[in-house]
């Protein structure tokens, strides 16, 4: 006895979704108990999707050459960038990356922290001020 086109059709579609869900799980993050940081970092930073945080951080780390350290910068930077010229002077100086310790910045802004005790606060709406 043959089966159906309609019952093949569905099998067929079930098959391609269990190997669409094989495919997307290799790709997924576990962030553990960082969840709030992450979130909080990404409404920050005004994404709207987990993924845009992701690709943003991961442009910015695999990013070749050093652009900040390429040549002086006419303009003080704002925003985001700021926060990228923060997070560069530490790495000149430091070997540890700083992670997100929250918000409490005297200035309102979020704080950063390396594992060796070095801080400094960014905010998106703060102006360029040195780093502690």
């Amino acid at each position: 006895m043959a089966s159906s086109p309609a019952v093949d059709v569905s099998c067929r579609r079930r098959e391609k979704r269990r190997q669409l869900d094989a495919r997307r799980s290799k790709c997924r993050i576990r962030l553990g108990g960082h969840m709030e940081q992450w979130c909080l970092l990404k409404e920050r930073l005004g994404f709207s999707l987990h993924s845009q945080l992701a690709k943003f951080l991961l442009d910015r780390y695999t990013s070749s050459g050093c652009v900040l350290c390429a040549g002086p910068e006419p303009l003080p930077p704002k925003g985001l960038q700021y926060l990228v010229l923060l997070s560069h002077a530490h790495s000149r100086e430091c070997s540890l990356v700083p992670g997100l310790r929250g918000p409490g910045g005297q200035d309102g802004g979020l704080v950063w922290e390396c594992s060796a005790g070095h801080t400094f606060s960014w905010g998106p709406s703060l102006s360029p001020t040195p780093s502690e």
